[in-house]
C-alpha cells in the first residue's frame, strides 16, 4: 500500500519552469529554457502581490573568517527600488570558535524582503563548494557573489539591478574591487607587476574576458553552471573557468564599475602575503589542462623556472656548474627585464628613480616566484606534458600579452 503507483521523478522546478511560470502568471507566454532567453524574461523579476515584478536578486557569502563585522555590512546591503533580495551566508569553517559560529547563526531573520539565511558545511569544503551551496538554495534569477572580507558600496545593489537593466541578456556581471591606497613595499610592488590587474578589470574593459568572485554577479536559476570542485579551496582559478563556460556570445560577460567594493590587502600588505599569490597559481595551473579553457592555451620556450627545472634534471650527466650558471644568468636577464617593465608602471610620486627601481625589482620577484610555484603544481600533479604550456588571462583580448610572453621567453632561452 505503500508503494506508488508510478515512477517518482525530480524536477528541477526553480529553474527555466519557474520562469515561465512567472511570465504566465504576468500574462506573457514566452518560454524560457538555455538556448533562447528572451529579453522580457530575463529580467531580474519576481512578482509581488500586485502581480507586477520587481528585480530579484540574491547575495552568496561563503565564509571561513565569520568576521561577524563585515558580514553585518554586507547584508544591511538595500536597493532604492522595490526588490526582493535573499542573503545566503554559507559556513565553511565547523571548526571555528563556538561565540563565532553563534553569532553568526544569529543574523538569520527576514526583514521586509530581505531575508538573512544561515547555512553550514559539515566540513571545510572550500569557497568553490560553498558558492554552489548558496546558489542551489537560491530561487533568483542573478546571484551576487561576495567574498567574506570585502567591504560593500552602500549602492552595490542598485549598480548591479542597473547593469542588468541594461544587459538583461548577459550571464555575468564584474564589479570593482578596490584595494586601499598602497602603502608598503611590497603592495606598490604587487601594483606594478600586474598580479591583481583583473580586480580592477570592470574599470579598464566594457566587456572584460573574466572577473574576480570577490565581486561578481551571476545569472542564477537558470543556469545550470557551478564551480568546479577541483580548484584549491581557498580560491585560484575557479573564477576564470566559470566567467569562460558562462561566456556563450558576444556581451555575456559586462563591466558594471559602479558596483564596487573595498578589498582589503592581504597580509596588510607586507612580504608573507607571497603564500596567497603562490595559492592562486597552483590554482591558475589547472587552467592549463582544463576541456573548457583550451582555446586560450599557447605554448612557449622554457621560462626561468622551467629551465632552472631542466637544468638540475641534467647537472648530474652534463656539466652540471655550466648548466647551473646558465639558469642563474637567466634568471638575472629575466628579472631585469622585468624590473625594467615594471619601472614604467610605477608613479613618479615615487620619489627618485631609485625607489622605483627597487619596486620594479621587488615586483619581477613576485612574478618568479607564481611562474616556480605553477612549475611545482605540475610537478606535484604529475601533469608533465603541462610545462612550457601557458593560459592567456586575456583571452585573446589582448594577443599583445602572447607576443610579449613569447618574446621574454624566447630571450631567455637565448641566454
Amino acid at each position: 500500500m505503500d508503494e506508488a503507483r508510478y515512477t517518482k521523478r525530480t524536477i528541477r522546478w526553480n529553474g527555466e519552469q519557474l520562469t515561465t511560470y512567472i511570465d504566465k502568471l504576468e500574462g506573457n507566454d514566452a518560454a524560457v529554457n538555455e538556448n533562447q532567453v528572451e529579453e522580457k524574461s530575463s529580467r531580474p523579476a519576481a512578482l509581488t502581490d500586485k502581480g507586477k515584478r520587481v528585480p530579484c536578486v540574491d547575495v552568496v557569502v561563503p565564509t571561513f573568517r565569520l568576521d561577524v563585522e563585515i558580514l553585518s555590512r554586507i547584508v544591511s546591503l538595500r536597493a532604492s527600488v522595490p526588490a526582493n533580495v535573499s542573503f545566503w551566508i554559507v559556513i565553511d569553517n565547523p571548526d571555528a570558535e563556538p561565540e563565532k559560529l553563534n553569532a553568526v547563526r544569529a543574523m538569520e531573520k527576514l526583514d521586509n524582503n530581505y531575508a538573512v539565511n544561515i547555512r553550514e558545511h559539515d566540513k571545510n569544503y572550500g569557497v568553490s563548494a560553498a558558492r554552489n551551496t548558496g546558489m542551489a538554495y537560491s530561487n533568483a534569477d542573478f546571484i551576487c557573489l561576495l567574498d567574506d572580507d570585502v567591504k560593500p558600496d552602500p549602492g552595490l545593489l542598485d549598480a548591479y539591478i542597473g547593469g542588468i537593466m541594461r544587459h538583461p541578456r548577459a550571464n555575468v556581471f564584474v564589479g570593482l574591487a578596490e584595494l586601499a591606497t598602497a602603502k608598503t613595499l611590497w603592495s606598490k610592488a604587487m601594483l606594478a607587476c600586474n598580479v591583481i590587474g583583473f580586480y580592477y578589470i570592470a574599470d579598464d574593459r566594457p566587456f572584460p574576458p573574466w572577473g574576480v568572485t570577490a565581486n561578481l554577479c551571476v545569472r542564477g536559476r537558470t543556469s545550470r553552471i557551478r564551480f568546479k570542485h577541483k580548484f584549491p579551496n581557498t580560491g585560484g582559478g575557479e573564477d576564470i573557468d566559470y566567467c569562460i563556460r558562462s561566456n556563450q556570445f558576444k556581451g555575456a560577460i559586462v563591466s558594471v564599475p559602479g558596483a564596487s567594493v573595498e578589498h582589503p590587502w592581504w597580509a596588510d600588505g607586507h612580504a608573507s602575503s607571497i603564500i596567497h599569490v603562490m595559492g592562486w597559481a597552483k590554482g591558475e595551473s589547472l587552467c592549463v589542462d582544463d576541456p573548457d579553457l583550451q582555446q586560450y592555451i599557447y605554448w612557449t620556450l622554457p621560462n626561468v623556472a622551467e629551465w632552472t627545472l631542466l637544468s638540475l634534471v641534467l647537472a648530474p650527466f652534463w656539466h652540471p656548474r655550466a648548466l647551473l650558471l646558465a639558469s642563474l644568468a637567466a634568471a638575472l636577464v629575466q628579472i631585469l627585464l622585468r624590473t625594467r617593465s615594471f619601472y614604467f608602471r610605477v608613479s613618479v610620486h615615487e620619489g627618485r628613480w631609485m625607489k622605483r627601481c627597487v619596486i620594479g625589482f621587488v615586483g619581477s620577484l613576485i612574478v618568479l616566484c607564481q611562474e616556480m610555484a605553477r612549475v611545482a603544481a605540475h610537478l606535484d600533479r604529475m601533469r608533465f606534458v603541462n610545462l612550457l604550456w601557458r593560459f592567456d588571462w586575456y583571452c585573446k583580448q589582448q594577443m599583445s600579452y602572447r607576443a610579449a610572453q613569447k618574446t621574454a621567453h624566447l630571450i631567455v632561452s637565448i641566454v
